[in-house]
């Protein structure tokens, strides 16, 4: 799937800012960074650690949490993908950036 984004976007892995995945698990999410190879670090695993499962919100969760006031103040080019049980997957490449609020309020 993230191959053909590449393609159908003309963009090439090396100028994706972040990859923001899904996140079921930090071992499936750096075993996709090395198949699709690019640096584990532009694929943050951390959202199952810090706040659970959060089945359906991994991604703006994984945004808001490691991009935050990042993207407050200036843009970037991200490649964004979920996937579910097998049947389900989709991705986007976007540029995401200035925006006036990108937080996680705790309650």
């Amino acid at each position: 799937m993230i191959e053909h984004l590449y393609e159908q976007s003309g963009i090439d892995r090396n100028d994706v800012d972040w990859y923001m995945f899904h996140q079921p698990n930090k071992f499936m999410l750096n075993k996709l960074a090395d198949k699709l190879k690019v640096p584990r670090e532009k694929m943050p695993a951390n959202i199952v650690e810090n706040f659970g499962n959060a089945s359906g919100v991994t991604v703006p969760t994984c945004i808001s949490f490691n991009l935050g006031e990042q993207l407050c103040n200036k843009t970037m080019q991200l490649c964004m993908a979920g996937f579910g049980v097998g049947l389900t997957w989709s991705s986007i490449m976007m540029k995401m950036g200035n925006l006036k609020f990108n937080k996680i309020i705790e309650y």
